[in-house]
């Protein structure tokens, strides 16, 4: 996806925090927690540069502080929504029975252009889904789809029935349905057990994005790439701040 267009996504949460800021006679700080690495393309090309745009926005009064994780990725919605942290982003289907309303963004084969799709995404949300309040507890700063996901692999498969048995992470319940049908042994994790599992054997490879693969280091253990026009499916990702904030 676009990073400038994913920027361009959270205007309106940069906007947001620039309202609270001005009720603050004080400079405030606030925790981001960061589960992707300080390199990883979403640290640095977008989360770095919205900051810089929140404290230009609120004229250096309420500045973003990058924490390392508080906890594991999958526990930072409530992280936020408990206070523990400020900011955080999450994946959608890390929480899949409480998230159930964005599974419609993970679809298979409709993530050829990350850029429409995040648009649309967005404005079906805010139409259609903002009332059912599935963030509750938390103010939505914005919702993206990056890359669609592929089939990465250490080896093979040179055939559909080579899937058969093959250990594949997969990052969410839709995928795990696909992998399921096509004869493959589903492990589910978070994206940051990934490398541990394909470097030690552990898994033969996994649905992905390719940027995601490129980031965590993993390519050099899985150069075997599948692809499926608009993808196997996509990861819906989000950003939320505190209510307490």
């Amino acid at each position: 996806m676009s990073l400038s267009l994913r920027m361009k996504s959270l205007v309106a949460g940069a906007a947001l925090i620039a309202s609270c800021g001005q009720a603050f006679a004080e400079n405030i700080t606030l925790r981001f927690s960061n589960w992707v690495p300080p390199t990883h393309t979403l640290t640095v090309d977008m989360f770095q540069p919205w900051a810089k745009d929140v404290e230009s926005a609120t004229e250096g009064r309420v500045k973003i502080q990058f924490l390392p994780a508080l906890g594991a990725p999958t526990a930072h919605f409530d992280l936020v929504r408990n206070g523990v942290a400020d900011i955080a982003f999450a994946v959608h289907s890390y929480s899949p029975e409480r998230f159930t309303l964005t599974e419609f963004a993970e679809l298979p084969f409709t993530a050829e252009n990350a850029v429409v799709n995040s648009v649309a995404y967005w404005r079906t949300y805010e139409k259609f889904m903002a009332q059912a309040n599935e963030h509750k507890g938390t103010h939505l700063l914005g919702l993206w789809v990056p890359g669609s996901y592929q089939l990465f692999t250490k080896a093979g498969p040179e055939t559909l029935k080579d899937l058969d048995g093959m250990r594949i992470r997969i990052p969410g319940t839709l995928v795990e349905k696909i992998s399921t049908k096509l004869g493959m042994v589903s492990i589910s994790s978070p994206i940051t057990e990934a490398y541990d599992q394909i470097s030690r054997g552990i898994i033969d490879g996994m649905f992905q994005d390719y940027s995601t693969v490129i980031d965590f280091n993993m390519i050099d253990h899985m150069p075997n790439f599948f692809s499926a026009p608009g993808g196997f499916s996509a990861s819906s990702q989000f950003l939320v701040i505190s209510d307490r904030a």
